[in-house]
């Protein structure tokens, strides 16, 4: 999935880690109170991490350029 949003990706999520027990988080994005969906699972935590907006902000959460990432806990998403 080349393009989409977080709330997309997380329902994709959702349905390729099924087999993993997944669950539905949701934060906020770092430094902003923007809503950030993610899944979590046995393996770690994934979610649709933003590469490049194509819209301009405020619509840039809309619809963005992004790849699937996993990190190991939830603090190191707040990290990046």
């Amino acid at each position: 999935m080349k393009y989409g949003n977080c709330l997309t990706g997380a329902m994709v999520l959702l349905w390729t880690k099924r087999d993993e027990r997944p669950r539905l988080l949701l934060k906020s994005r770092p430094g902003t109170k923007v809503p950030h969906f993610m899944v979590k699972s046995d393996t770690g935590v994934h979610h649709y991490r933003t590469e490049r907006d194509l819209l301009p902000w405020p619509l840039c959460y809309a619809v963005f350029e992004g790849r699937f990432q996993t990190v190991q806990a939830e603090e190191e998403y707040e990290k990046r």
